[in-house]
């Protein structure tokens, strides 16, 4: 064998090692074929800058290489065999270059097929899994919700989902997708949860699921409170109307920002002295439900941050006292009332643990102690649960 067709069948292995099987097909006759996009003709002995463009469309890319007398420039090269009798397995003759300078010639050629045949398999769709905890979550508290990546197929690459018509608001946790809901007072049975995911391709999967929640006993107490604080006088009502509306669209405004990198833990040790949810009877005048959890504390006593999130409000309010509002993303807040000191501002991002202000006795009290709230997408929940809620990846 002369020196150009052992350099025919060194171009031709070198190939065939590079692109290896499913990829690439090298013969005696100079075929190699490759499932590839489009892009013109090249000849060159290197294919590794183009085949990285050319992986999915529907084309065979026939590459011949063989040798030829020397000839003059422009002239036709007689022993390279045309795409068609390549591709139909014509050999090189090589007889008439065993005597003269022969010159190794290298065609790539990309066949067009049948699209249609020519396209990979779809990557399939599969559910993705879903799991929550507390299995059977109690009346007034919240949970959490796992969106978990299927084991094989597309991955999931949004959510959106509902518990009856509570919005729940996802966030992509150590790869899982992750919310927390609520079962709000006076809910309890069984609703439906529904969820719709997203895939990498665009399309869609619904799955719907029962969930149970258990219902709750929720007890009476009367307080004695200044007068002002179960009668509000004239002047300080349009005060109270404008602090309620503000909280409440606070509340409602839902980040897409996921703050919390651990699972929450209390801003005190727990300590409660008067529960979540408890109906309670002012001044013998008026009625209303224990929206937080009361901790004991005196005055002075350190306050500091359940999780990491941003300070969205920090200032006096009239039922309240001086109040901390936290937002930990995805519609997650924690609250912290009846504070003597800040030590904290609005806007600032704080950490768990993070001193937010001293205990004390502002506001509509019977003595000093910290009142924390939880909400979840503006629904008052127990605080105390979200110390069970175990975050992904926390």
């Amino acid at each position: 064998m002369d020196a150009c067709n052992a350099a025919a069948l060194d171009v031709r292995a070198e190939w065939a090692e590079s692109y290896p099987e499913p990829y690439i097909r090298a013969s005696n006759t100079g075929r190699s074929r490759r499932l590839a996009g489009f892009g013109p003709n090249r000849h060159s002995l290197s294919m590794r800058d183009w085949v990285g463009r050319i992986r999915t469309a529907g084309i065979v890319l026939l590459i011949v290489a063989g040798c030829t007398p020397r000839s003059e420039p422009g002239a036709p090269e007689p022993n390279a065999p045309t795409v068609q009798q390549a591709a139909q397995g014509a050999e090189t003759d090589s007889s008439e270059t065993a005597e003269g300078p022969d010159s190794l010639y290298v065609r790539v050629e990309p066949i067009l097929l049948d699209r249609a045949a020519a396209e990979p398999r779809p990557v399939p769709i599969l559910p993705a899994g879903l799991a929550w905890s507390p299995a059977e979550p109690e009346e007034g508290s919240a949970f959490g919700i796992r969106i978990l990546q299927p084991a094989s197929g597309q991955r999931v690459t949004g959510v959106e989902g509902w518990i009856a018509d509570r919005p729940l608001h996802f966030a992509l946790l150590a790869d899982r997708w992750f919310a927390m809901a609520s079962v709000p007072v006076g809910t309890s049975g069984t609703e439906i949860l529904r969820v719709t995911a997203t895939y990498a391709d665009g399309s869609q999967m619904d799955q719907e699921l029962t969930i149970r929640s258990r219902s709750r006993e929720f007890a009476s107490r009367p307080l004695s409170v200044a007068p002002r604080f179960s009668s509000p006088p004239p002047e300080t009502q349009a005060r109270i109307a404008r602090e309620r509306k503000r909280v409440r669209a606070l509340l409602a405004d839902v980040t897409s920002e996921w703050l919390l990198e651990k699972n929450f833990e209390p801003p005190r040790p727990i300590q409660i002295t008067s529960p979540f949810g408890q109906r309670r009877v002012f001044n013998g005048e008026l009625s209303s439900r224990h929206w937080g959890l009361d901790l004991s504390g005196q005055t002075g006593a350190p306050i500091v941050a359940a999780g990491r999130g941003r300070v969205r409000l920090a200032e006096n309010l009239y039922f309240a006292g001086n109040a901390v509002y936290v937002d930990h993303g995805s519609g997650v807040f924690t609250a912290y009332f009846h504070l003597s000191e800040f030590d904290v501002r609005e806007g600032e991002v704080v950490e768990a643990g993070q001193l937010l202000g001293r205990g004390g006795d502002t506001g509509r009290v019977t003595g000093a102690h910290l009142h924390w709230s939880a909400y979840v997408a503006g629904q008052p929940l127990d605080a105390s649960s979200f110390l069970a809620i175990q975050v992904p990846g926390r």
